[in-house]
């Protein structure tokens, strides 16, 4: 039986919990008053959540980049089983990419830094953001992509590009002998429990849709990145739909690490590169300047396109879950909109 302080503490800690949910709401409106967004939801790996518009725990988001994150989870794990030499050049597993016969130094860990020289300047040079694909099938876009070289030396700076996790997720599916959809499905989201995540299109009358809006709105259970919206297949960097749901088991776990091995967790929470203000691990980014306010310098952080940011701070214990329908277009508005994500998630758990 708790004793009279216990209870005291319980109830403290609901009026604590209902207080910061009123004030995350009350952010949230704030943030849709501004036009950011019209839906969205927010909360922890185990507090109180807080929702706008139509957003509820099992409302699917196309959540862009965020994407990146299990393309890089399954990479560990095929790492951690011996199956993938993170620090081998990543051409032994890509044998038909353009630096193949030339040699290279640029490893799979590299990719997974964004260090190894890769950017995404060839795809608007190759008409991909053109808003006509310009490829008859995956397999001629899969050649343009490996036909691909690097604009500068790895690991002379961070250049975050989604080139570096379309290579990955080559190499994984390549390893697997699976899409992308089935590894994840086998390496992360069936252990985790994340029933309602798909890397493939969603039926456009399924109700748990959230509209999303990529230069305009997007027809709905399509994919907002170019990339991932062209291929037939699931694509590494980009096309995930989820839930709140499935991500709060999903930042549950990556803060009590209880499925997979210890070296997994510590691969993907571990510094790979840092010059200036720039600090990335393998797959997520550790810079202070994209992190909430405030927390540890052990924090990874990954944001979407399309509206939504993840934080886990596995030092203090803390995390944060923002998905939101993104609006904006343009650049400097995109910059507030991720700033004010990035606070919100400080006022969620901070």
């Amino acid at each position: 039986m708790l004793t009279s302080a216990a209870w005291a503490c319980v109830a403290g800690c609901r009026t604590a919990g209902t207080a910061r949910r009123t004030h995350v709401t009350a952010e949230l409106e704030r943030q849709v008053g501004l036009g950011y967004f019209d839906s969205a939801i927010a909360g922890t790996a185990g507090g109180p959540v807080a929702s706008v518009g139509v957003a509820r725990g099992d409302s699917l988001f196309e959540v862009a980049s965020l994407s990146k994150t299990f393309t890089h989870l399954v990479a560990a794990l095929l790492w951690q089983e011996g199956r993938l030499d993170i620090d081998a050049p990543f051409v032994r597993y890509l044998p038909d990419h353009a630096l193949a016969k030339k040699g290279t130094d640029i490893t799979v860990r590299d990719l997974a830094a964004h260090v190894s020289g890769f950017t995404n300047g060839w795809m608007g040079r190759a008409g991909i953001y053109s808003g006509k694909w310009p490829y008859a099938d995956d397999a001629a876009y899969e050649r343009a992509v490996l036909s691909q070289l690097p604009e500068f030396p790895r690991r002379t700076r961070c250049a975050y590009a989604c080139h570096n996790t379309i290579l990955l997720g080559f190499i994984v599916e390549r390893i697997c002998g699976m899409d992308l959809d089935a590894a994840a499905r086998r390496y992360v989201w069936g252990p985790l429990g994340m029933t309602g995540t798909t890397w493939k299109n969603v039926p456009a009358d399924d109700p748990r849709l959230v509209q999303i809006y990529t230069k305009g709105p997007c027809p709905l259970g399509t994919k907002g990145d170019e990339n991932a919206r062209g291929c037939t297949r699931p694509i590494g960097n980009a096309g995930v739909f989820t839930c709140f749901d499935d991500l709060r088991r999903y930042v549950a776990d990556l803060l009590d690490r209880r499925t997979f091995p210890r070296e997994v967790y510590d691969l993907l929470m571990t510094p790979e590169f840092e010059s200036g203000r720039r600090r990335r691990s393998f797959g997520w980014d550790m810079s202070e300047g994209t992190c909430p306010p405030g927390w540890s310098d052990r924090t990874v952080n990954h944001g979407g396109y399309t509206g939504q940011y993840l934080a886990i701070d596995p030092k203090e214990g803390r995390s944060a879950i923002v998905l939101t329908n993104l609006r904006l277009a343009d650049a400097k508005g995109r910059l507030q909109a991720f700033e004010d994500r990035r606070a919100l998630a400080g006022l969620l758990d901070g």
